[in-house]
């Protein structure tokens, strides 16, 4: 890319200019001040727009006028292609219009951000740029403004990283690493939460096994159980046949059973309610045994002490009252004893009677504090004799509170013995009456037995054992049936309900398996990312960190020693791309420099950048451009001498530089000068 021809209209001081570029060195002179900066924004904004924070259109737009544009015609790849960019201010501020492009001469209209998105397609900028501010490339290869390249160098390590990232464009490794972190994140909890709904896979298989074995033994004794039903059945009709015969008979002896069957229920009956009261008994004795020997334990030792509780009682309530009494008088007393000390602090001060006005003498204030010294040494006697007398009620009255205490405490443990003895009669009358309950049963026992040996004898005497006999046999035959078919029932009912139980464990075995086997599945695709895929992105930005790293540090040594020529002071490249410094062998702060030798760090810098940037894309469309904005502030001579000796050695085909320094002039192949008066710029001749 190279700039032909820029054309500004109302654009910062630059009302109607028009500028003519040619290839080589071009120093863009004239006064701080005069306009020349302009000239590289306008040719920013021709390519990329404004940008909020970065290029607003309030900062290219002149003062007072509601429209701008700026034109820019350059050459690449043998087209000539000439952008058009518009600005308008309305009520809402600053914006750009529609703008046009033209390639050899076919010119299309386009929006603001379809203009950016041609140009970056030209220049073979990434497409990425699209949503973002300035280019990073164009900043860091073509045009960087020198404090921000001071900027870059004094920021923290980690910004500083990320930017040349985005600048040497392997911020996609970055991008890639973090989005793998989140990926493996989301395969962890993935993991995690498929885990938990197979954490009883092998217990259900197991039970599975289990309950198909147990369905396999259910089927296998239900086949067992026919035959024998079959054979039961056959025997049954048999005997009731035989037992048609002797029904008449049994009539009889079935009125007798009956008799007895409800006799031996009866018995039953009442032996169950003996073993019962025989059983509460126990509890009863065994209860009461308890509380007599806790009555025991627990009876106090002075239990037998007479004693008043009410008496001791109303004593202390007597002794309390005469505990008050005394204490108010004491405090008579101190109140009078007071009052005779301002009595005699009050006449030692007193020079004349308050009432009728005369002098007091020394006689009278004596005489006065005489009588009063007189009472309170009366008083003290009194008072010491009345708390001494407080004292000791104060301790009597302690020791009747502690007495009633004690006896209070009797009292309530003799009250706990007196329910435990009473509890103890009630158990005693529940003994009592029980057992004389259990002596009526035992007799009524006696007289059931008597009957039931009595129903059977006449049972016995009828005389059909063979009924009974075959009333036997079919019973048992029967009993055998309703345990055969109460078996057969509840085998069957066993086997249909682990059926349906097998089935449901069969379908959530197979959920849970294709739950296994998509876990699985995580697994490997997490292992591959985390021990591979991610190793692998982090060794390839490390190669090309290493490359970039070795390249860029070459460079801007290169660059710097030329610029400062000082053998003493030596420069380099930290991992972190920060300046490391190195003067007479000892490290120095950035900080530390001097003006100049910041610039030139500075200088180094981005030109290494662009050296480095140019070298990794090699497909970009600015290798040929360079533009340098007032790159030599605070330059010695001969910084300046090593500043001619870089641009030579830079071997780019056009290079626009803006200074004020007139030793430039005597390096460059063409000069622009730029004057402002009356706050317009205009080219001088």
């Amino acid at each position: 890319m190279l700039i032909k021809k820029l054309y500004l209209e109302n654009i910062r001081s630059h009302v109607n200019t028009e500028i003519d570029f040619q290839e080589g060195k071009t120093l863009l002179a004239g006064n701080i001040g005069s306009g020349k900066s302009s000239i590289l924004l306008a040719i920013d904004f021709a390519l990329f727009g404004i940008a909020k924070g970065v290029l607003p259109g309030s900062a290219l737009l002149r003062n007072g006028h509601d429209a701008g544009k700026v034109k820019l015609h350059f050459s690449m790849d043998e087209n000539e292609i000439t952008i058009e960019r518009k600005l308008k201010k309305s009520s809402s501020g600053i914006s750009q219009e529609t703008g046009s492009i033209s390639i050899n001469g076919n010119k299309t209209e386009k929006s603001a951000v379809e203009l950016k998105q041609a140009v970056l397609e030209l220049l073979n900028y990434p497409q990425e740029l699209l949503t973002k501010g300035r280019g990073l490339i164009y900043r860091y290869t073509v045009y960087t403004p020198q404090e921000e390249m001071k900027q870059i160098l004094l920021s923290p390590s980690e910004l500083r990283l990320d930017i040349l990232r985005r600048v040497f464009g392997i911020d996609k490794y970055k991008r890639i690493k973090e989005n793998s972190s989140i990926f493996l994140k989301l395969l962890r909890d993935k993991k995690k939460s498929l885990s938990s709904r197979i954490m009883d896979l092998e217990d259900n298989l197991k039970e599975l096994s289990s309950k198909e074995f147990e369905s396999f033994s259910i089927n296998s004794e239900l086949k067992s159980l026919l035959p024998l039903h079959s054979s039961a059945i056959s025997e049954i009709e048999n005997v009731k046949k035989e037992l048609h015969a002797l029904e008449e008979k049994k009539e009889l002896r079935n009125a007798y059973i009956k008799n007895l069957e409800i006799k031996q229920s009866e018995f039953a009956h009442k032996a169950l309610l003996i073993e019962k009261n025989e059983k509460e008994l126990s509890i009863l004795q065994h209860d009461t045994l308890v509380l007599e020997n806790e009555i025991k334990i627990s009876t106090p030792e002075n239990a037998s002490i007479d004693y008043n509780i009410k008496n001791i009682e109303a004593n202390i309530s007597s002794m309390e009252l005469e505990l008050r009494r005394l204490t108010n008088k004491q405090s008579e007393f101190m109140a009078v004893i007071s009052h005779s000390k301002r009595i005699i602090d009050n006449i030692k001060k007193l020079d004349f009677c308050p009432t009728c006005n005369q002098l007091v003498t020394q006689e009278h204030k004596h005489s006065i504090s005489s009588n009063e010294l007189a009472k309170i040494s009366s008083l003290d006697t009194e008072l010491k004799t009345l708390q001494d007398r407080i004292s000791s009620e104060e301790n009597s009255l302690s020791e009747e509170k502690s007495l009633l205490s004690r006896l209070q405490l009797i009292e309530r443990q003799k009250e706990i013995i007196s329910l435990k003895s009473n509890y103890i009669q009630q158990k005693y009358h529940t003994i009592s009456k029980l057992e004389n309950e259990n002596k009526e049963l035992l007799h009524i026992v006696e007289k059931l037995n008597d009957e039931i040996k009595d129903l059977k004898n006449k049972i016995a005497a009828i005389g059909i054992t063979d009924y009974e006999r075959l009333k036997e046999v079919l019973d048992k035959l029967l009993e055998k049936e309703r345990t055969i078919i109460i078996k057969k029932s509840s085998l069957e009912r066993d086997l249909q309900h682990l059926s349906l139980l097998i089935d449901t464990l069969k379908k959530e075995v197979e959920k849970k398996s294709l739950i296994k086997s998509n876990i699985d599945s995580l697994s490997s695709l997490y292992s591959w990312i985390e021990g591979l895929f991610i190793p692998t992105i982090e060794v390839m930005e490390k190669k090309i960190m290493l490359k970039l790293h070795s390249d860029f540090n070459s460079f801007f040594e290169k660059w710097f020693d030329m610029l400062v020529g000082n053998d003493n002071l030596k420069i380099s490249i930290a991992e972190d791309f920060s300046p490391k410094i190195l003067q007479d062998g000892y490290d120095m702060e950035y900080e530390n420099l001097s003006g100049g030798e910041k610039t030139a760090a500075a200088l180094a810098y981005r030109l290494a950048l662009n050296q480095v940037i140019n070298n990794l894309i090699s497909n970009i469309k600015t290798h040929d451009l360079l533009i340098l904005d007032e790159p030599t502030d605070g330059f010695s001579d001969e910084q300046l001498d090593g500043m001619k000796l870089v641009l030579d050695e830079l071997k780019i085909k056009q290079i626009l530089i803006v200074s004020h320094e007139d030793k430039i002039e005597s390096f460059v192949d063409n000069i622009i000068r730029f004057q402002k008066e009356q706050h317009v710029t205009r080219i001088l001749n």
